[in-house]
């Protein structure tokens, strides 16, 4: 009772008197590095003669978002007393948190000086309250317990919890120096808070390890410079250092009390160029000497921070627009050799367009094999040209389905929409079937506003494929089917109950082939890893065709509805993945459709065969797959074949320039 007694008075007071009076918290980081890291929480014996132990009755607590019960961090009396800490003058206890990655970075950030301990969940995150309590009551404190702290960092009693003066997100704050006691009640005066995102400061990424260098150079776990000595001699020369500054105050640069030199020796403070005078006290003295303001002298970075040796930081030199960096990624333009060379050829994208070297058939400054690469366009047809340049409607499926056999059903999101599975009865619970789906409406307008409204026809109409996730997959045979039923709902969000692969026959009793091809992973390929990304193309619809592409032709030609198309298996093994509408990376299930004037669906002119209105490669790349074919369009002799007459034909009015 009376040691309860005598902790209440010292709480009252704002300090305690406790065996463990001098124990107090010295240091508090929450980091801007991956995770919210570091994060770490100092503790620090401040007696200049006292070893203390921390037993039983202390425990360090966090008091989180505004909360006022606060949550054990460490119990140093717990663990059957082997959480017993002993801290001898001036030695200090850190607790570091390791979730999100937390020892990570902190290994990364500093290396062989490691915590006391790790916390397995998270520590503060820049609004949170840490306390040393001893027999329950408060002996020490950084923050303030409970919501709606004011500007004066004092507890108020309406809206949300902000930390004001104390606030240490992206930031740190350190107990001074002369602080040789704790104390029950915050008190701002006793601290050097850096603010809110000081350790983001002068860049806004950690591009080239910036904010990595700000926590190192700003934050000093395990170390505390203190001066509640008296006589204090941190040099060893027999002077005290009261005494040694008093005599030079230039050996104070910083005037918080301890020698420079001992700062220095300590790492507690930073002296990058080694000239004896603390980093701070040199740019205070001359502020352009740390252009980024991260507490960082600029001569000790520029080494490996300024790529066009100008003399000044990359960052510095963009910010102030004297480089400029159009690409956004923290480097000169100067010192890049391309900004923008998508295709890798070692020419300027511009320059590439430019020179007629690359196609930029959308004018968006972008060579269109870099678009046909990733799925921004489409070649559905292997020409060369980006189908929407060739006046071809190209969608996105509204919706896919992987269809599962009982009791699984629909795959649900986002998976559901994002991949596209056909995989055979031999992968049991995972055997399933694709369904999509294409709203026939936007096709209908764009083919009634470029020929008048029902003045088209049909001539070729495409699935668009990208193999996603393709180290699950393995080869085999793939049917795509058309069906009229479109009732069949196999929207993610539908029963589960409502179709599913077993019933694949029953359910689409109108079911008719399309075309049928062997799946297979893709080659690897610079940009494409294997089966990731690789292209697949397969025409479902022509002038002439077998019933299915009839079917499909016929209701493209329509322009209602809905064209419901399912990929099913023919091989129990097969097992093929394809990125869906809402695939993180690759364009999902795509229709493509070509049309032409209705009555002439073949070119007027065989020269213009892709009926552009010019004579050029593009008529070359369109009439050869019809011939391969064997498409009517390209009987140009008219002869009833389709042979090498229909080419000498097709090459002697395209010589020509036309017809």
């Amino acid at each position: 009772m009376k040691n309860r007694f005598m902790l209440a008075i010292a709480a009252f007071a704002g300090t305690c008197c406790a065996a463990n009076g001098q124990i107090i918290i010295s240091e508090v980081v929450s980091g801007p590095l991956a995770g919210g890291n570091p994060k770490f929480v100092e503790i620090f014996n401040a007696s200049a003669t006292r070893t203390i132990t921390l037993g039983s009755e202390t425990k360090f607590r966090a008091y989180f978002n505004g909360a006022t019960s606060g949550f054990t961090i460490f119990d140093f009396g717990g663990n059957s007393g082997n959480n017993n800490v002993t801290l001898l003058p001036g030695t200090t206890f850190t607790v570091a948190g390791s979730s999100n990655g937390g020892q990570t970075v902190w290994n990364a950030t500093y290396r062989a000086n490691s915590p006391n301990f790790y916390y397995g969940s998270g520590l503060g995150n820049g609004n949170d309250s840490y306390t040393i309590e001893i027999n329950g009551v408060i002996s020490d404190i950084y923050g303030v317990v409970g919501p709606n702290a004011d500007a004066n960092g004092n507890p108020g009693t309406t809206g949300a919890a902000v930390p004001a003066v104390w606030g240490y997100s992206n930031g740190y704050a350190k107990r001074k120096v002369n602080v040789c006691a704790p104390r029950a009640v915050f008190l701002a005066s006793e601290w050097t808070v850096s603010g809110v995102d000081a350790l983001k400061a002068g860049a806004t990424s950690d591009t080239g390890g910036v904010w990595t260098l700000n926590v190192q150079n700003n934050t000093t776990p395990n170390t505390h410079s203190s001066v509640c000595a008296a006589g204090n001699d941190c040099n060893g020369n027999g002077i005290s250092d009261t005494t040694e500054i008093a005599r030079n105050p230039a050996l104070d640069c910083n005037r918080n009390g301890v020698l420079d030199s001992c700062e220095i020796a300590s790492g507690s403070a930073r002296d990058c160029n080694a000239n004896g005078i603390l980093d701070e006290c040199e740019i205070a003295a001359n502020p352009s000497r740390d252009c980024d303001r991260n507490g960082i002298l600029d001569t000790c970075e520029i080494a490996t921070n300024d790529c066009n040796n100008n003399g000044i930081l990359d960052r510095c030199d963009i910010a102030a627009g004297t480089s400029a960096d159009v690409n956004a990624n923290g480097v000169p333009d100067s010192c890049e050799p391309f900004l923008f060379d998508c295709n890798g050829n070692l020419t300027e994208d511009t320059t590439d367009i430019a020179n007629g070297t690359s196609h930029d058939c959308n004018h968006n400054n972008i060579p269109d094999e870099c678009e046909l690469n990733d799925g921004r366009l489409v070649d559905a047809n292997l020409n060369g040209t980006a189908d929407s340049c060739e006046g071809a409607y190209v969608g996105e499926c509204d919706f896919n389905a992987t269809v599962q056999p009982s009791p699984f059903g629909i795959r649900t999101g986002p998976n559901g929409l994002a991949f596209l599975n056909i995989e055979g009865a031999n992968n049991n619970t995972f055997a399933s079937y694709g369904g999509l789906r294409f709203n026939l409406a936007a096709m209908k307008t764009q083919f009634d506003t470029a020929y008048g409204a029902g003045q088209w026809s049909v001539t070729s109409a495409y699935l668009y494929l990208m193999q996603a996730n393709a180290g699950f997959t393995a080869g085999g045979q793939v049917e795509i089917v058309w069906t009229n039923n479109d009732s069949q709902d196999f929207n993610d969000a539908a029963n589960p109950e409502v179709t599913f692969y077993a019933n694949y026959l029953t359910d689409y009793t109108d079911a008719a082939q399309v075309t049928q091809y062997t799946f297979t992973r893709g080659i690897d390929s610079p940009g494409h890893g294997g089966g990731d990304g690789t292209i697949e193309s397969y025409k479902i619809a022509d002038l002439s065709g077998n019933a299915g592409m009839n079917f499909v032709k016929g209701e493209l030609n329509s322009g209602t509805g809905n064209l419901t198309l399912l990929l099913h298996e023919l091989d129990p093994g097969v097992a093929a993945t394809y990125a869906g509408k809402t695939n993180f990376s690759w364009r999902g299930p795509t229709l493509v459709v070509f049309a032409a004037a209705s009555g002439n669906p073949c070119p007027a002119c065989a020269a213009d065969y892709n009926q552009d209105g010019g004579v050029d490669g593009g008529d070359i790349g369109a009439f050869f797959p019809d011939w391969e074919a064997s498409s009517s369009c390209a009987d140009i002799n008219q002869d009833g074949g389709i042979d090498g007459g229909d080419v000498e034909a097709f090459f002697s009015v395209w010589e020509n320039g036309g017809c």
